[in-house]
């Protein structure tokens, strides 16, 4: 299928690892990395579907589905 991946990795990882994906994304275990990287990745989709008339029906925020999350645990 040739599908390209994006990975972030581990930039210690065998360099053979890294020929597998197509664009790596070399990052040590740093929560605020991950964090703005997936970030980033979400406002780049929600913008893009925007520009294509593909708006979501509800906006829904992270500390909304956090919120609902914790109250069906609760049940």
């Amino acid at each position: 299928m040739h599908i390209p991946i994006v990975s972030i990795v581990d930039p210690s990882m065998p360099l053979d690892a890294f020929k597998k994906i197509a664009y790596p994304v070399p990052a040590k275990d740093s929560v605020e990395f991950v964090y703005s990287f997936c970030n980033l990745i979400t406002k780049t989709f929600l913008y893009e579907q925007k520009k294509m008339g593909l708006e979501r029906i509800e906006d829904v925020t992270a500390e909304e589905l956090a919120v609902q999350k914790a109250e069906k645990d609760e049940n």
